[in-house]
């Protein structure tokens, strides 16, 4: 069974699917790779390939529909009330990149590069589909973070609304700009370089610690020139940003031992409008979150961002 259910309180959307259960959930080798469904020659144990981005020896990266999709395209698109509370049927697209053909938790810059470019795709043609409002890219790497496989690979998820913290934040990006006729990212990228936050800009890519982290080093990887959608970026662009995200995440490994970590993509919907740019964001995974997150009264962890620029910088 799946389900989309709002909170009354606070709006935000919950996507309920009871085949995701984890002890339902078929277990693949996480160090072997003679049982590892994402390796090359193991085709077969997925569904089959959507697209994918070959180089000399074959695929580099491949997408296809995720074996046990949170939503799915044969939903209906209806919502039922009862009072106060929401719910519609989980309709919607959900796919996974392999993004190497290396069985190895940790990806190349060429590898990054390939798996960008083939989310850039995908998206891209998810979001001709006009019933949907909003496409995403997430990564989970690591166990602690929710991943179920040590094969590097990525998710892309298309919905037919706009998640509720995605919305807010192109809302702020939108009056921000109204009120300032300037880019709320070019702002942030300003605030990181005066107080020492920013770590790197290269090829068009800003990487910075931000003002207020919801997690221990995270950062936010901003492109420095107006882009406001990530299916519309340049090749020169995913480029750099895939260079970007290597060097970050190269810098975990050397001041937190290869940490676990997330990296999701933030973008608000179809409709852009002036003032609006995506980002990625990175986060290791290497704080459990107690009541006062899970309550909803905010973030809290011992981190500021103006340390953690430091340790990254000297990584770096």
């Amino acid at each position: 069974m799946r389900e989309v259910r709002a909170d009354p309180m606070t709006g935000r959307r919950v996507l309920l699917c009871d085949e995701r259960l984890p002890a339902l959930r078929p277990r693949r080798a996480d160090s072997a790779t003679g049982d590892c469904a994402f390796c090359p020659d193991q085709e077969q144990d997925t569904r089959p390939t959507i697209a994918a981005i070959d180089g000399e020896h074959g695929w580099v990266a491949r997408a296809f529909a995720n074996r046990l999709p949170a939503v799915v395209l044969e939903a209906e698109l209806q919502t039922r009330f009862r009072g106060p509370e929401e719910g519609r049927d989980a309709f919607g697209a959900h796919e996974v990149i392999v993004e190497s053909r290396r069985h190895a938790p940790w990806l190349s810059g060429a590898d990054t590069q390939a798996a960008l470019q083939l989310a850039r795709m995908r998206l891209g043609d998810l979001l001709r589909d006009e019933r949907f409002e909003w496409v995403g890219w997430y990564r989970n790497r690591g166990t602690a973070a929710g991943a179920s496989m040590v094969h590097p690979h990525a998710q892309v998820v298309a919905l037919p609304f706009v998640p509720a913290e995605m919305e807010e934040g192109a809302r702020r990006q939108r009056d921000w700009f109204a009120a300032t006729h300037t880019p709320m990212l070019e702002a942030v990228i300003d605030s990181a370089r005066h107080d020492g936050r920013l770590l790197f800009e290269e090829g068009g890519v800003v990487a910075l610690c931000p003002w207020a982290p919801e997690g221990a080093f995270d950062v936010w990887l901003v492109p420095s020139a107006a882009s406001a959608r990530f299916e519309g970026s340049s090749d020169a662009l995913l480029g750099a940003t895939a260079d970007a995200m290597s060097r970050v995440i190269t810098a975990y490994r050397r001041i937190l031992d290869g940490p676990p970590y997330n990296a999701w993509l933030v973008q608000g919907g179809r409709r852009t409008e002036a003032g609006e740019r995506w980002h990625l964001r990175l986060r290791p995974a290497i704080l459990n979150t107690g009541g006062f997150e899970r309550g909803g009264f905010g973030a809290m962890h011992p981190v500021f961002p103006e340390e953690a620029a430091r340790w990254l910088t000297t990584a770096l």
